[in-house]
């Protein structure tokens, strides 16, 4: 799987796939009422202090989207690949706005189709194998931004149903077949496991001021050091898809040299990937390099508030106190971007 995500993505790659399934996977347990500790991963997926929100093959679901959900991803958004028809989106269909989402889902299932990578073999029947498919495909395209209001807007709905005795107790209802026959693929089954990979997802937001705030810069860097298409045209008019029709091609607008530090002050100390050294100096490329960074600063502020906070905010009410403490370190790291802001002015 590793060797299918993009490199030259200096955000969407392996690294960040690793990162969010070792949240994930934290959080499941946190879920459980149990500890990472250091203990056996199995015994922690399948025997808690406390019933389990999610059924056993809901956390496989789950965390296999959790290792596919970006792979092959070509460092630019759907809305771009969209607008320029780009090979992924002619391939993904008119009617669909999932377009990197769903060419990830697709090369997920391809690869654990495959007899070389078929870790599951005989463990399961073909009927659950198939819930099992369908509920990684659905986790996956639900990590697309484009449905985060609509999710978070459903999983409040649940809590409601919760406080009001109408939604259940323990496994909020009861198990689910997730199936297409009985629409439970949008039932709050769906819901609950998208709530907690779309914040393993920004996982970063409540991790170590440096390492969040690399994970920061690397975001940054992808969305705004790549050409207008995030990759070389020459590639899309070829009618190549994928990360193999995606060449690299830096913009020339932000300058040659890769290597430079272009950060400026608001950035933590210590030393960059790109090797640069962080904390007020500023060996731009150019000067909109600059400015394109100052103003991604900027915005952390509003995308907490907009997003990260109310996200992390529903965790503790939907899985118990286990996950209490998430709220908590978004608002740390809240307010180190409030502080550089208040620095620059």
């Amino acid at each position: 799987m590793r060797g299918l995500y993009e490199p030259s993505n200096e955000y969407h790659n392996a690294v960040h796939a690793a990162d969010v399934v070792q949240t994930l996977m934290v959080m499941l347990c946190a879920c459980d009422g149990d500890r990472v500790d250091g203990g056996d991963i199995d015994e922690d997926l399948s025997s808690t202090s406390r019933p389990s929100p999610f059924t056993p093959l809901e956390k496989l679901a789950v965390l296999l989207a959790a290792f596919i959900h970006d792979v092959a991803h070509p460092g630019v958004s759907n809305m771009e690949l969209t607008s320029r028809r780009h090979a992924l989106a002619t391939a993904a269909g008119e009617s669909c706005s999932s377009v990197a989402e769903s060419f990830s889902a697709a090369i997920g299932r391809n690869l654990l189709g495959s007899l070389e990578f078929d870790f599951l073999g005989t463990s399961m029947s073909l009927d659950t194998r198939l819930e099992l498919e369908a509920l990684t495909t659905a986790l996956v395209l639900a990590t697309d931004c484009m449905g985060d209001k609509v999710t978070m807007s459903r999983a409040r709905e649940l809590l409601e149903l919760r406080r009001s005795g109408s939604g259940g107790g323990g496994r909020w209802g009861g198990e689910h077949k997730h199936t297409e026959q009985d629409g439970a693929l949008q039932s709050e089954r769906l819901t609950l496991l998208s709530v907690l990979l779309k914040a393993a997802d920004v996982g970063h937001l409540i991790e170590s001021r440096d390492v969040h705030a690399r994970w920061v810069r690397c975001l940054h860097d992808e969305v705004f050091l790549e050409a207008p298409m995030g990759r070389d045209d020459r590639q899309h008019e070829s009618g190549k898809s994928g990360a193999a029709g995606c060449s690299q091609s830096k913009a020339k607008r932000l300058g040659a040299n890769r290597d430079l530090d272009y950060h400026g002050s608001g950035c933590p100390g210590g030393t960059c990937a790109a090797g640069g050294v962080h904390g007020g100096c500023l060996r731009a490329g150019s000067v909109e390099a600059r400015q394109s960074w100052l103003q991604f600063c900027d915005g952390q502020v509003g995308f907490f508030d907009a997003y990260a906070l109310p996200l992390f905010g529903l965790l503790e009410p939907l899985f118990g106190e286990g996950l209490a403490t998430t709220v908590d370190l978004a608002r740390i790291n809240r307010r180190y971007w409030v502080e550089q802001q208040g620095r620059r002015e």
